[in-house]
């Protein structure tokens, strides 16, 4: 960040987990950002998106993203047909 969170009613801390997420949890990715649909980009969107995902084990992972570095420290999860996300 360029400058220091300043934490106030509106934006708030969060405690993160300090265990492993297990394989098949339902998690929620969330996020701004540009909208992709049917191959064409869209305007960015202004309302916080979400998304029900599961997660997968590290041979999944690594089977479904062959062209990417998977490493233990990542948690990998993925979603219904055409839905994703990118980060």
């Amino acid at each position: 960040l360029s400058k220091p969170i300043e934490f106030n009613d509106r934006q708030k801390s969060i405690s993160l987990p300090k265990c492993d997420v297990p394989v098949g949890a339902a998690v929620m990715a969330s996020g701004w950002g540009a909208a992709f649909y049917a191959g064409k980009d869209t305007e960015t969107v202004r309302t916080l998106q979400k998304l029900p995902m599961r997660t997968l084990s590290q041979r999944q992972c690594t089977q479904k993203h062959r062209w990417y570095s998977i490493t233990p420290s990542m948690v990998c999860v993925a979603a219904g047909r055409h839905s994703g996300v990118c980060l």
